[in-house]
């Protein structure tokens, strides 16, 4: 029972963490979303690693380093510029006859913003969960994975470096990063408990592995740049969250071809059934879960549905992976909507 009740804690959890960190810590208000990415270098032939490191940072480390708030136009141009600093710095003279130039993409946070705050803004109860979840998608990438308690997020053992695996990734590679992954856990475990009397008895802490996604969310970005504007059109025409068209780097990382081993499909990971409901075409001929446009409306009402049904926007995201009636089911066990108690205590 202890096992299944860390499971859905973890699958709730990650999704509306995600989703938190996005929308409320990294794109919409917290950073002032400078990005730069450097050419991509294939890590088998050359050894020089040439990748900016996204500033995994709070609002207020960043004022105290740059001596203002950092909401203010001024210090968003400090920041972008420093960005750019950095990447020369590291790069060398590979960057100046680099086949590609340097992408800088810039995504400032959404403009109309309630006063007082939004609806996205991070609980109290939630600050530790975020930050990890914050640092998984700005500072470790996929050749990284992080070992922590799943029932304290705010508890790590340390990071794992992984082979690296091509995409995709071959059967014998996995099971490289697989084997690193355990040595790693079985270190921690015999320091833990070097006589092995903990482990007789099943007392030792569980430790799970969450690989960064660093690398994956700067390509995401890169991606979604033609998209975004799109999405916040068909969400204001909505009066709808424009945040809430952050919510494909979660799901898809903005790729348009995305699927799933489950059968869900497009930026918006919609699963058969569901764009069949809302009035899709899906078949082999034709799918229009991956015509962006399409796919957002069906979103759009998708989550229109729940937030009708469950009454607040961060329950309505959670649905959206985890299914209305599981969330439903959540808020009449619990007796209320506050999502840190669902995630605590569901």
């Amino acid at each position: 029972m202890k096992k299944k009740t860390i499971g859905i804690t973890l699958m709730i959890a990650g999704s509306l963490m995600g989703f938190y960190l996005l929308f409320s810590v990294y794109l919409p208000t917290q950073l002032p979303a400078a990005v730069a990415t450097a050419p991509v270098v294939d890590k088998s032939e050359a050894p020089l690693k040439i990748e900016y490191d996204m500033q995994a940072v709070t609002y207020e480390s960043l004022t105290k380093d740059l001596g203002m708030d950092i909401k203010s136009e001024v210090a968003e141009e400090k920041v972008a510029e420093a960005v750019v600093k950095d990447i020369k710095r590291d790069a060398g003279p590979q960057i100046e006859s680099a086949k590609e130039p340097v992408v800088i993409a810039r995504y400032e946070r959404p403009k109309k913003v309630k006063k007082g705050g939004s609806v996205f803004d991070v609980p109290d109860g939630l600050k530790v969960e975020v930050d990890f979840w914050v640092k998984i998608y700005t500072k470790y990438t996929n050749d990284q994975a992080v070992l922590h308690d799943p029932e304290n997020l705010g508890k790590t053992y340390g990071v794992v470096e992984l082979p690296h695996c091509s995409d995709p990734p071959r059967k014998e590679c996995m099971k490289r990063r697989e084997d690193a992954i355990q040595d790693a856990k079985d270190e921690i475990y015999a320091k833990l408990d070097p006589k092995g009397k903990k482990r007789e008895h099943d007392d030792l802490p569980k430790i799970r592995a969450q690989v960064g996604q660093k690398d994956k969310f700067v390509a995401g970005m890169a991606a979604a740049k033609n998209i975004l504007p799109k999405l916040e059109r068909q969400l204001e025409d909505n009066d709808m969250p424009i945040e809430i068209s952050r919510l494909p780097f979660v799901e898809s990382m903005f790729n348009i071809k995305a699927r799933s081993h489950a059968g869900a499909a497009g930026i918006w990971q919609l699963m058969p059934a569901t764009a069949r409901m809302f009035g899709l075409k899906v078949g082999k001929k034709a799918d229009d879960r991956l015509n962006v446009s399409k796919a957002t409306s069906v979103a759009i009402r998708h989550l229109q549905r729940d937030h009708n049904r469950l009454g607040s926007w961060p329950l309505a995201i959670n649905a959206y992976n985890s299914g209305p009636g599981r969330l439903a089911d959540a808020v009449n066990q619990l007796g209320t909507t506050d999502i840190v108690k669902i995630i605590k205590h569901y």
